[in-house]
C-alpha cells in the first residue's frame, strides 16, 4: 500500500497532465498543467520503492546523497504554488499571482543554497522540513481561500471541479499541519506512511484537473 497509493497518484497526475497538454499554446492553462504534471513527479520519487531505488542509484553513480528527495521536494513546492496561481487566475488578480512566483523562486532558491549532497547538518535537514511542511500548508490555504474566493463566479460546468481543489487545497493544509506536528515531536516518525499521506491531495488535484478538462472540452463541443 505504501508503494501502490503514491504510484497510482503520480500515474493519475500524469494522466491529467496529458489530457492538458494540447492546450499548452494558451498561457492561461500552463500553470495547471505543470502544476499536475509535478505533482505526478513528487508522488512518483516519494514512492518508497522508488526512493529509495534513486537514492542507491544516485548516490553509487553521483555521490550526490538525497537528490531524489530533493527534486520531489521542489517539484512538491513549485506545484503547490502553480496549482495556486491557477485556481487564483479565476480571481483575475495579476499582483497576487505575481507575488506567488516571486515566493516560489524565493523558495526554491533556499532549498537549492540549503543542499549539501555529501554531509548535510542536522539542523540543515530539519530546516528544509519546516520549510516544506510551511510551503505546503500556506499553499494549500492559498488555494482553498481562491477557490472560495472565485467558486460562485464561476460558469455551472466548472464549480465541481473548482469543488474538488478545495477538497484538495483542505487535505494539503491537513498533511501540512500533520507534517509540523510530527517535526515537533522527535520522537514520531511517519516512514513511509508519509508518501501515502502526502499523495491524498494529489488524488483531488488530479481528479479536479481532469474534470474540469472534460467539461471544458464538453462545452467547446456544444458550441462547436
Amino acid at each position: 500500500m505504501n508503494n501502490a497509493v503514491p504510484l497510482l497518484a503520480a500515474l493519475l497526475a500524469a494522466t491529467a497532465a496529458a489530457v492538458r497538454a494540447p492546450r499548452w499554446r494558451n498561457p492561461v492553462s500552463r500553470p495547471l498543467t505543470l502544476g499536475v504534471a509535478l505533482l505526478a513527479v513528487w508522488a512518483l520519487l516519494r514512492a518508497p520503492a522508488v526512493n529509495r531505488w534513486g537514492d542507491d542509484l544516485t548516490t553509487s553513480a553521483t555521490q550526490l546523497e538525497r537528490l531524489p528527495g530533493l527534486i520531489a521536494d521542489v517539484s512538491l513546492v513549485a506545484a503547490g504554488v502553480l496549482l495556486a496561481i491557477a485556481v487564483a487566475q479565476a480571481w483575475g488578480r495579476s499582483g497576487l499571482i505575481r507575488a506567488a512566483y516571486s515566493a516560489l523562486a524565493a523558495v526554491e532558491v533556499v532549498l537549492l543554497a540549503t543542499y549539501d549532497p555529501f554531509d548535510a547538518p542536522e539542523w540543515v535537514l530539519t530546516a528544509q522540513k519546516w520549510i516544506i511542511a510551511g510551503a505546503v500548508t500556506l499553499g494549500s490555504a492559498a488555494i482553498f481561500a481562491a477557490a472560495c474566493i472565485t467558486y460562485r463566479a464561476l460558469p455551472s460546468r466548472l464549480r465541481l471541479p473548482m469543488a474538488v481543489f478545495m477538497l484538495g487545497g483542505l487535505l494539503g493544509v491537513t498533511v501540512g499541519i500533520v507534517r509540523g506536528v510530527v517535526l515537533l515531536l522527535p520522537d514520531v516518525h511517519l516512514g513511509d506512511s508519509w508518501a501515502v499521506l502526502g499523495s491524498l491531495p494529489v488524488y483531488a488535484f488530479a481528479i479536479g484537473s481532469l474534470i474540469a478538462a472534460a467539461r471544458t472540452r464538453h462545452a467547446t463541443t456544444t458550441e462547436k
